[in-house]
């Protein structure tokens, strides 16, 4: 029953980020490398909620992508790009690094 709960939970979350993607008028390429990256993301730290979401969080996930999966620093890119999207447009949250 919590397994079903969390998908459900989760399959809303990607509703609403696509929906959101598409507002924004970008191409449908766009939002399936966003979605790609924010599941990966999101799996990589285990998040139930997006209330977990933190953007400490991302330099790990970055780090990961460079060190364990060997990918190249234009995949980094726009996995960082995707992840940027994520907080500053969708959620609304902006680093307070200025």
């Amino acid at each position: 029953m919590y397994v079903y709960l969390l998908i459900q939970h989760q399959r809303a979350f990607f509703d609403r980020f696509k929906l959101f993607i598409r507002q924004e008028g970008l191409a449908y390429s766009t939002e399936k490398t966003y979605c790609m990256w924010v599941r990966q993301f999101i799996r990589f730290n285990k998040y139930k909620s997006m209330d977990e979401f933190r953007l400490l969080h991302v330099n790990v996930f970055l780090n990961d992508l460079a060190n364990t999966r060997y990918c190249s620093p234009n995949t980094q890119r726009t996995a960082l790009t995707s992840l940027i999207f994520l907080f500053r447009s969708f959620l609304k949250i902006a680093s307070k690094c200025n």
